[in-house]
């Protein structure tokens, strides 16, 4: 019976020892596979960075050329004589219309007088309700 229990100890820490080896392999495999993903996360995002700098120089150019455009010496040489009075036909007159009427998702405009602007907050009466 001292053998075989000493068998199977014996066989038992073998089995162990095999199972060790594999979870240190594994933890190591797994230590590397984050490194790589890691450093690719790392260019992806030196990628992006670079992007962006060189968009924010375009950006920049951009800005500069319609800065450029808009000087009122280049307007006024680009227009030249074009630029006039509008004729009548090019005139809209429009009846000015409270914003809160015939529309149910605008809440009228509060009645406000000059008293009403003037009154202490202390002494004000308290808001219809």
């Amino acid at each position: 019976m001292n053998d075989s229990a000493s068998r199977f100890l014996r066989g038992l820490c073998l089995v162990l020892a095999i199972l060790l080896l594999a979870e240190a392999a594994g933890g190591a495999l797994a230590v590397v596979g984050l490194r790589e993903q890691k450093a690719r996360h790392a260019e992806t995002a030196l990628e992006i960075q670079r992007e962006m700098v060189d968009t924010g120089r375009k950006l920049r150019s951009l800005d500069a050329e319609v800065d450029q455009d808009r000087q009122p010496d280049i307007l006024q040489a680009r227009i030249g004589s074009q630029l006039a009075a509008p004729l009548p036909s090019q005139i809209v007159w429009v009846r000015p219309v409270p914003p809160s009427q015939n529309r149910p998702d605008v809440a009228p405009l509060p009645k406000l007088s000059l008293q009403f602007a003037l009154l202490d907050p202390a002494n004000a009466p308290a808001p219809p309700r």
